[in-house]
């Protein structure tokens, strides 16, 4: 049997000529330094003159728990150096690795009289940051038995530093690779394969002037990031057997197409393609089928995500600034995105998303003046779903199957008009239409109910509004100073407003006769400024006023029918009645 002990040495540097090794033995049961062990010194052969002190191992104890004699092989030793550590010479690379390949911590190489790592040749493992602060370093050849470094590897600090080489059984990086250069310092002319690395915490290749591509052959797994940025296209790396990273960023690369991450099957936290000005296709990511975050945003000339054919759920979603084909299909599988999903784009270029049914809110901006086409299985927003036009006034319709909105359904910009909600039913927050000066006509046909407020205001050329299923409002019922609205504006199935119901400044409304459904206002009732009102009979339902009720303020009805009015506020109104003529 073979006893085997570690012997932990402390590395202490003595200048640029030399280093001193201090040697600490355990106690042989392994657990750790003994009390009374004895330390050493010995100076290798470095250009220092001192020898070993004579006797300065002999006076170490035995361990009475072990005899020689039932164990005559010969101790075996594993150096490990302590770190941090700092090289500041080629001679202390020489030092090192006469008595060991490995650093328990971290090791900055800053010697300023070499120009590669050959002297270097013995490091299997780095237990910390590896970091390259040499200002005449130029390549890192010299790293071939390296296979290991639990934190980064940190080149950023060699200015001179042209080639990335010498990786080639580098197995794992715990931390960060950062194959990035700053304006001020030597482009990386050369990256060389990383043949062995199958594990990284972060890779970023960027802002390089790069002749080739760094290959990564066989990395599986990214922990943290993967990050190109700023690539000529003839630098784009491959992943061919990529098959879990945490999050994905892919920006202002020079290329046509991207990665095809052909055996990529998780992501941990997001995707993002952006900023990408020759970008045309997104291929690849066949075997994905759930991304937390996905984002692909102001990519000029991209056409069409032929690849993601499997993407299923995303959390988030944000399309916008592509210059999309409309008639390609973008993420075919994808039928539910559980958080939010803004989708911009040009009139004209908003991609089709043929399976999504279910998002969590929905903000549409630059909508086209027509219907969404391009959602056209959309059933359910679960919260607020938000329409922001094209410029241009158009005439502006919905998904032709959205049934359910969870939120508020809201309008922005300037539509002509608002139709072909054909199958919206409910919406659970409120609709509000404010001062759009350009609005005629508003239809929602299968509209039943609303569960917070709708309001009308302020939409002076408004001369439509159609809710003819339109049963209950939870919150307020507000048509306000839409002077062209008529009698069949009043929704003739409104049974039930929850909160007021205020009908003011309404040039044109003569009758109530489209209100003989309603039966019960919780809040406040009312009615004021409906200058052209001759018949008041229509509230003959309303059985129930919570709040207070008025009517008055210029409307011009006989005396009969304001008696008749009054006497039918008194009668169910909780709060105070006021009516003048």
């Amino acid at each position: 049997m073979v006893a085997r002990q570690s012997l932990v040495l402390h590395v202490l540097l003595i200048g640029a000529t030399g280093c001193a090794i201090q040697l600490k033995a355990p106690s042989a049961s392994g657990d750790g330094l003994s009390d009374d062990a004895t330390t050493g010194t010995i100076s290798l052969d470095t250009g220092l003159t001192d020898d070993v002190p004579e006797g300065a191992l002999d006076d170490a104890p035995e361990d009475p728990a072990e005899d020689p004699s039932d164990d005559p092989a010969p101790t075996e030793f594993e150096t490990v150096v302590e770190g941090p550590l700092t090289l500041h010479s080629e001679a202390d690379m020489h030092a090192l690795c006469a008595v060991t390949a490995v650093v328990d911590g971290d090791l900055t190489i800053q010697a300023n009289d070499v120009r590669d790592l050959t002297a270097l040749d013995c490091l299997q493992e780095v237990r910390g940051d590896l970091v390259l602060h040499s200002s005449s370093l130029v390549t890192t050849a010299g790293l071939d038995t390296l296979a290991a470094v639990d934190g980064s590897i940190h080149i950023t600090a060699a200015t001179a530093l042209s080639r990335v080489e010498g990786f080639s059984n580098l197995e794992r990086v715990g931390g960060t690779l950062d194959l990035s250069r700053a304006r001020d310092q030597q482009p990386l002319e050369f990256v060389d394969r990383f043949d062995a690395l199958h594990t990284i915490g972060t890779l970023l290749v960027t802002g390089n002037d790069l002749t080739t591509a760094p290959e990564f052959p066989a990395l599986r797994t990214v922990t943290s990031a993967l990050r190109l940025e700023s690539l000529p296209d003839r630098a784009v790396p491959q992943f061919p057997a990529l098959t879990h990273v945490e999050s994905l960023t892919y920006t202002r690369v020079r290329s046509e197409s991207p990665p095809r991450f052909e055996s990529l099957l998780n992501v941990g936290e997001s995707v993002v393609i952006a900023h990408n000005t020759f970008l045309e296709r997104i291929p690849g990511f066949d075997h994905v089928a759930y991304i937390p975050s996905l984002e692909v945003t102001a990519n000029p000339r991209l056409q069409a995500i032929s690849g993601l054919s499997n993407l299923a759920i995303v959390d988030t979603l944000d399309i916008e600034l592509n210059d999309t084909d409309r008639s390609v299909g973008w993420l075919r599988a994808l039928r539910r995105v559980t958080g939010d999903a803004t989708i911009s784009a040009e009139p004209g270029t908003m991609p089709a998303l043929p399976s999504l049914s279910q998002v969590g809110t929905l903000h549409a901006d630059g909508v086209a003046a027509d219907t969404l086409t391009w959602l056209p299985a959309l059933e359910v927003v679960d919260g607020t779903a938000s329409f922001f036009p094209a410029l241009a006034p158009g005439h502006f319709g919905g998904p032709p199957n959205l049934a359910h909105v969870g939120g508020d359904l809201v309008f922005y910009g300037q539509p002509i008009s608002i139709s072909q909600f054909p199958a919206l039913e409910q919406v659970g927050g409120s609709i509000e239409l404010l001062a759009s000066p350009r609005l005629t006509s508003v239809a929602l046909d299968a509209l039943v109910d609303v569960g917070g407020d709708l309001i009308v205001e302020d939409c002076r050329e408004l001369h439509t509004l159609h809710l003819p299923n339109l049963q209950s409002v939870d919150g307020s019922f507000r048509l306000v100073a839409d002077r062209y609205l008529e009698d069949a504006a009043l929704p003739p199935s409104l049974q039930h407003v929850g909160g007021d119901f205020i009908l003011n400044r309404l040039n044109s409304i003569r009758t109530f006769d489209h209100l003989t459904s309603l039966t019960t206002v919780d809040g406040d009732f009312d009615i004021t400024d409906v200058q052209k009102l001759t018949d008041p009979y229509g509230l003959s339902a309303l059985t129930s006023v919570g709040g207070n009720a008025r009517a008055g303020g210029h409307i011009w009805i006989g005396e009969a029918e304001l008696q008749w009015l009054e006497d039918t506020l008194t009668h169910v109104a909780s709060g105070t009645v006021t009516v003048t003529p």
